[in-house]
């Protein structure tokens, strides 16, 4: 089945902490579309507006599956909003039932940003402990996928982030469809115990904590990985080794400046 990738619009990009390049911006990500669009992936864009400047970071809004979207709750005062300019696309253009999380003190969730999937669509694993998506948001998270999918219903792993700097799970954690998996230190270790009961101790590697960004690469098929684009001469033969895949490698340094990357700027549609 052919991969549908939703991306937000850069044209109201901006960066709270930094100044942003915006011609610059809007060549890199571009140069990001058309790296996903060659592997035969399907790229929709979805508007942005002036009100909702992080809205280029897409995966935080919400959790696509088959003809429902789950809806982020955000943490983030200055995100909300951004979930309601996916559903409306989605609504309009695609039909799909919109799952809103119930409204309660202490419940959030930041969709794809805290949100992975095993290579089979069997597992599925949310990350929550720096102050963005909570337990409670993920009970209520594997109540609807229940109540959804039935049997097909994913087993959900809660993982502990212990760390600020990475902020959302898509930094740390990193499934591949080839049954490997790549994490950052910044996991608890109670986390990566889990992880290694999954895919196996040998498949799952530990990414140096100088290649940040790397976790937030985009896998496009079985053998081919989107990697961001950083400093370091080792880095893409690394990542070819850690995941025995095939690399490409793009330039996005004008999102990094805003703390996101590739996976951060991207929102898959997951179907099965």
């Amino acid at each position: 089945m052919k991969q549908t990738i939703f991306l937000g619009s850069p044209d109201y990009y901006q960066s709270e902490t930094t100044t942003i390049d915006i011609d610059k911006a809007k060549e890199q990500w571009q140069r990001l579309k058309k790296h996903i669009e060659s592997h035969d992936v399907t790229v929709k864009v979805i508007p942005g507006s002036k009100k909702e400047i992080d809205s280029v970071y897409i995966t935080d809004a919400a959790l696509i599956i088959n003809d429902f979207a789950i809806l982020a709750r955000f943490h983030k005062k200055s995100r909300r909003g951004e979930e309601i300019l996916v559903a409306d696309y989605l609504r309009s253009h695609y039909g799909l039932r919109i799952r809103h999380l119930p409204e309660e003190e202490g419940l959030y969730y930041e969709g794809g940003g805290d949100t992975r999937w095993s290579h089979d669509c069997s597992h599925i694993w949310i990350g929550y402990g720096v102050g963005r998506s909570t337990l409670k948001g993920i009970d209520a998270v594997e109540k609807i996928l229940k109540e959804e999918l039935g049997d097909k219903a994913p087993t959900v792993h809660t993982l502990r982030i212990d760390d600020r700097k990475t902020f959302h799970l898509d930094l740390t954690f990193l499934p591949l469809p080839n049954g490997r998996a790549l994490y950052y230190p910044t996991l608890s270790q109670s986390a990566i115990k889990q992880i290694k009961s999954v895919f196996g101790e040998k498949n799952v590697v530990k990414v140096p904590t100088k290649y940040f960004f790397a976790c937030n690469s985009m896998w496009l098929d079985e053998k081919n990985i989107l990697i961001p684009k950083l400093p370091y001469e080792n880095y893409r033969k690394w990542m070819y080794e850690a995941t025995k895949m095939k690399v490409d490698e793009v330039n996005v340094s004008e999102f990094q400046l805003g703390n996101g990357s590739i996976q951060c700027m991207s929102l898959r549609w997951w179907k099965f």
